[in-house]
């Protein structure tokens, strides 16, 4: 369009304007000398003003392509993934041995498929944590202490242990930030174990104590993925698989030492409400994660961690879940994602929820959250029973029916749906399942009883080391 017709449209809008369908003179005819110079005046601030919102645009898509550049140097800079394997109650380092060994095949097999390509790949480095090894009811405070100082440790070791030789001298490549990511798979009371000490986890790793220079080589942790494996996330008080007396609950804390009360929540001090509910102390260094998966038994298969706490759900929680596409894996049920909900995670929750148990579910749901229920009854060595018609509470087909009759486009339910629909049974199983999942493999006797449980584990190594090599 030529210049000068947006300010001859202008100048006729003054001239004449319309009345019931009719034009008539809006300004007397000498002034248009005086209107054509403010509109020249007017034409020239709007195309300094254009060329000011082109140039602000500019920056934006500049200031974004530099964050994206910025983000995308980190990511190729990473040096090595570590994934960090936490044992649970009585367990030892080798409880997650074949996960472990299923990542490293994994691991090794990627890399075997990508030798021809140029870019250095970045280590994925496993290790289950020996913190706690004969060292499990002492509580989760200390034992969560524990296993952040053995995690920084190793990290530096590690660090140091690999760097490239091709400097001139160590000083030189101590001078260089180090990028790497941390995962964890915390299985059972591992994962409260690890909840709890990624609040002792700082963002940066000094390589030097004291280096004599202003800036301090460092180890820079992204956190990436974070797995519990059967964790009793709201504590087993009130989540037996059998409900007993709460002076039950007492007596048998008591025995289980100070990890007991923490468990069953009959200390004072109740840590389990505390890294459920905390924000700037535990839910805040959580939320750091790219992504946080839960797996939980399904259909009373465990009898130490039921479904209701592995999973945080609440009889009362209306909170949203929504019901991922279906996985073509006989053992997965379901699984379920829940949205962040950074208002929920800061605000004073006892205020508005008096029940705690509500009150954790409602909070860890709020951080955003991969859950994923497992049926592992025809994985485990002891067969099961039917049970009578009368007597059936829960069951694939009643999940199955249930789904279908949930909006197809939404595929949404609430925390107290999926508790209702995956607690019961079908059968009558011994809930061995807690140790199936994770194809337990603390000595050889477990190794053997737990063997059927190993396609679970796989899965979950496949769908890390995928995470890991294709995100970054």
């Amino acid at each position: 369009m030529p210049l000068y017709l947006p300010r001859a449209i202008v100048i006729l809008s003054f001239i004449f304007r319309t009345s019931k369908g009719s034009l008539h003179p809006a300004v007397p005819l000498q002034n248009l000398s005086i209107a054509w110079k403010q509109l020249g005046t007017v034409g020239q601030t709007q195309t300094r003003s254009s060329a000011s919102k082109t140039r602000f645009l500019s920056l934006q898509r500049t200031n974004i392509n530099m964050e994206e550049n910025t983000q995308n140097s980190i990511k190729n800079s990473i040096d090595a993934h570590y994934i960090f394997l936490i044992h649970g109650w009585l367990g030892n380092a080798k409880e997650m041995g074949f996960l472990e060994s299923s990542i490293n095949s994994i691991t090794e097999s990627a890399s075997i498929a990508n030798v021809n390509t140029k870019a250095k790949a970045a280590r994925i480095v496993t290790h289950s944590a020996i913190c706690n090894d004969a060292k499990t009811t002492d509580g989760i405070a200390i034992g969560g202490i524990r296993l952040a100082q053995e995690i920084q440790k190793f990290i530096i070791n590690d660090v140091l242990s690999n760097i490239d030789g091709s400097a001139t001298s160590s000083n030189e490549v101590l001078e260089l930030e180090h990028h790497c990511t941390i995962s964890f798979v915390g299985n059972s009371l591992g994962g409260l174990y690890a909840r709890y000490a990624l609040s002792r986890l700082p963002d940066k790793l000094p390589l030097q104590s004291d280096s004599g220079k202003e800036t301090t080589p460092s180890v820079h942790l992204q956190r990436q993925l974070f797995v519990t494996t059967a964790t009793p996330h709201l504590g087993v008080a009130s989540n037996t698989f059998l409900p007993i007396p709460r002076t039950l609950e007492h007596g048998i804390s008591r025995i289980m030492n100070l990890t007991g009360r923490d468990l069953f929540r009959t200390d004072d001090i109740d840590v389990i409400y505390q890294m459920s509910t905390d924000y700037d102390t535990f839910l805040k260094p959580l939320s750091l994660f790219q992504k946080r998966i839960a797996f939980a038994n399904a259909f009373q298969t465990d009898f130490q961690v039921p479904t209701s706490t592995a999973a945080f759900l609440s009889s009362e929680s209306t909170y949203p879940h929504l019901i991922e596409k279906d996985v073509d894996h006989p053992f997965i049920v379901a699984v379920a994602r829940t949205e962040e909900n950074l208002d929920v995670l800061k605000e004073k929750i006892e205020e508005r929820i008096p029940c705690k148990i509500h009150a954790m579910s409602v909070k860890l749901d709020a951080l955003g959250w991969q859950k994923v229920f497992v049926d592992v009854r025809d994985y485990s060595p002891l067969p099961g029973i039917a049970r009578p018609s009368f007597l059936t509470t829960g069951s694939r087909q009643k999940w199955n029916d249930f789904m279908s009759g949930v909006d197809r486009r939404k595929k949404q339910v609430e925390s107290r749906d999926l508790l209702r629909s995956l607690s019961g049974s079908d059968r009558f199983v011994i809930p061995v399942g807690h140790q199936i999942m994770v194809a337990n493999s603390k000595n050889q006797r477990y190794s053997r009883f737990t063997a059927k449980g190993r396609p679970v584990m796989d899965y979950l190594a496949n769908w890390m080391v995928k995470d890991l090599t294709q995100d970054l």
